[in-house]
């Protein structure tokens, strides 16, 4: 597990690094621990490294714990956790779907809390696929069979539910890749479609239910037929 500590105290980095030595020696996990006195270098390294975990101060010096939050890259995909000396900001810290807001001094029992809350979010990752994106500066976990389709515009995505629309930065091969491939296909480079929003299917073009028709490119044509076709044939073996 790569974990981050962002806080420029330096007694409390170093009270908090050793205390979540505690408790993976206690948990039997093995973790590689970085810590940064800054929002700003901490940033930098979240930019190329992908953290599992991270703790940040919310009183810093420079851009505080929050606004660091806010400019994590699309591409984390870690857990937040902020650490303070007051529960101001407590609120914030929910719309930013951090996993817990720990009032210094942080303890052993807390930290087996947190523990446990990230232990929980995986089990029901696993249990539910979905799509974890960036969106409004919150990390959303969207559940897969909710997504009709993500349409691609330039620099942004903006993924389709129902009558709810998301707009992302998130690369869309990277989502491509979060998704089950046995649900969804990729007709165009610039479309993923959950292949229960399909109307109508031709090899040259999918119709959706929306009335959208989208041309199906040439070098992915046999792939994608052969997806539908057995997303079909799959259908008709639940229904047997």
């Amino acid at each position: 597990m790569r974990i981050a500590i962002c806080d420029d105290e330096a007694l409390d980095r170093i009270q908090l690094e050793e205390t979540i030595r505690l408790l993976a020696k206690k948990e039997h996990f093995d973790c590689t621990i970085d810590a940064f006195s800054d929002a700003e270098t901490f940033l930098e390294s979240a930019a190329v490294v992908d953290y599992d975990m991270v703790y940040l101060d919310i009183y810093m010096d420079g851009k505080n714990g929050i606004e660091a939050a806010k400019a994590l890259p699309p591409r984390f995909r870690g857990f937040i956790i902020f650490t303070t000396t007051s529960p101001d900001f407590a609120l914030e810290a929910i719309d930013l779907n951090a996993v817990h807001y720990l009032i210094k001094p942080v303890t052993l029992a807390k930290l087996e809390e947190v523990y446990a809350r990230c232990v929980d979010r995986n089990h029901t990752s696993r249990q539910e696929p979905v799509l974890e994106v960036l969106s409004e500066r919150k990390k959303m976990a969207i559940p897969q069979e909710t997504i009709d389709y993500i349409e691609s515009h330039n620099k942004f995505a903006i993924i389709h539910c129902g009558v709810k629309t998301f707009k992302t930065y998130d690369n869309l091969s990277l989502m491509r890749d979060q998704l089950l491939p046995t649900l969804f296909i990729s007709p165009h480079r610039s479309f993923i479609i959950n292949m229960g929003y399909i109307d109508g299917f031709q090899k040259s073009r999918i119709t959706m239910k929306d009335g959208q028709t989208i041309a199906v490119s040439r070098n992915v044509r046999d792939t994608v037929a052969d997806a539908y076709t057995e997303y079909l044939a799959g259908l008709l073996r639940g229904k047997g």
